[in-house]
């Protein structure tokens, strides 16, 4: 065996010896059963110069949003024949109010410490013709530690082909992409996180198994512990009787053992293993849940922004010590039914607390896998 080599050598401005190399041994290849046992976490910030993620309740440190434009208003979303299909429930916005909202929303953001990137679409179009929602900024994709997953959309074709663009977004601002959903994969993951690792998530319009397998190999290189998977309610023909196909339009966390919840759309096997893990639960008034109470989005653990428009639940979320910061959604509803959460693409947030910290008892009933299925027997458990 040679000696080790311990000159140090100067490449474009930074200094370096061949003992940074973990896998370094001198006078040898390099050593295999070094590098084959390095987890790609540990090498994020050594590839990509920082952390990524979001896959917890911990401070929220840095998000991205979309600035509607006047084409949220074009006339074929407006025209009365088209509005069913494209899901315009609440009918025409006021773009200067809503990018006035968005604007203080920013802003709130910011002064709570929350770095504000903005996206910009190239332009409007997508697989089929043009795209809706693109001011809807959780549609950019789920960032979890180990980099982004591309969605593959199941609400409406309107939004297929959105990922041409998130892409050159995401790889603009140096994010590595994991994975982009294929196949017949349907997977929106609008999912509230538990606890650190801990999430709930729900089939139905916005994901389907093929789309939940793809992105399980993804969510346990990232560090997820459980995936608790529920059924979500659904929107059918003249959706006059309402339902909710994102699980975070139903249920939040909103600090340590507490969720905002709206039973009538939540998955009994979903509202059971929050029961079952000592989550008190804070009940939405049916008048306010079309304002979307659980859509608020979680700054650090007992400490949210709220919708100014739902009086009832934020004064029940103060009784219970959150901090809630009001800003006004009317205008962010518009144009289908979008909540401060929808608007926003969680790019980073620190590492929060555990499930063990979070809930007031465990279950002696684990999951034998990562995921943990409560709604019945509609899905085999198969191999997870």
């Amino acid at each position: 065996m040679s000696e080790k080599n311990e000159k140090e050598y100067t490449i474009a401005g930074r200094k370096f010896k061949m003992s940074d190399f973990p896998d370094y041994v001198g006078g040898m290849p390099p050593d295999p059963a070094v590098i084959h046992d390095i987890d790609y976490l540990d090498e994020i910030e050594k590839i990509w110069g920082r952390k990524w993620g979001d896959q917890g309740i911990g401070q929220l440190k840095e998000v991205a949003l979309v600035m509607a434009t006047d084409h949220e208003n074009h006339e074929i979303f407006l025209d009365k024949r088209n509005q069913e299909y494209f899901m315009m429930t609440y009918g025409e916005a006021d773009l200067p109010a809503l990018r006035g909202q968005q604007e203080d929303y920013a802003r709130t953001l910011e002064e709570e410490g929350v770095k504000v990137r903005f996206m910009e679409y190239e332009d409007p179009w997508g697989a089929y013709g043009p795209l809706r929602k693109m001011f809807v900024g959780a549609l950019l994709g789920t960032v979890l530690r180990n980099g982004v997953i591309l969605r593959r959309y199941g609400q409406g074709a309107y939004l297929r082909g959105l990922n041409r663009h998130t892409q050159k977004f995401f790889t603009d601002i140096g994010c590595p992409i994991s994975l982009q959903i294929t196949g017949k994969g349907i997977l929106e993951p609008a999912w509230p996180w538990v606890a650190e690792g801990v999430v709930v998530g729900g089939f139905g319009r916005a994901c389907n198994r093929e789309g939940l397998e793809q992105a399980l190999p993804q969510f346990k290189a990232a560090g997820l512990r459980e995936i608790v998977m529920g059924s979500s309610s659904s929107i059918h023909a003249t959706m006059q009787s309402s339902g909710a196909f994102h699980m975070d339009g139903v249920l939040n966390i909103v600090d340590v053992g507490l969720a905002v919840v709206y039973p009538p759309q939540l998955d009994f096997g979903v509202y059971k293993w929050l029961a079952d893990h000592g989550i008190e639960m804070i009940e939405v008034p049916p008048e306010e849940q079309h304002l979307l109470p659980c859509n608020g989005m979680l700054l650090e653990p007992g400490k949210l922004i709220q919708g100014v428009e739902t009086p009832k639940t934020n004064k029940e979320l103060e009784k219970r010590g959150v901090e809630v910061i009001e800003v006004e959604t009317s205008q962010i509803k518009m144009g289908g039914v979008n909540g401060i959460r929808c608007i926003t693409c969680r790019l980073h947030r620190e590492p929060g607390p555990e499930l063990e910290e979070v809930a007031r008892r465990i279950p002696d009933n684990k999951p034998d896998g990562l995921v943990n299925f409560v709604s019945g027997d509609n899905y085999e458990k198969g191999n997870f």
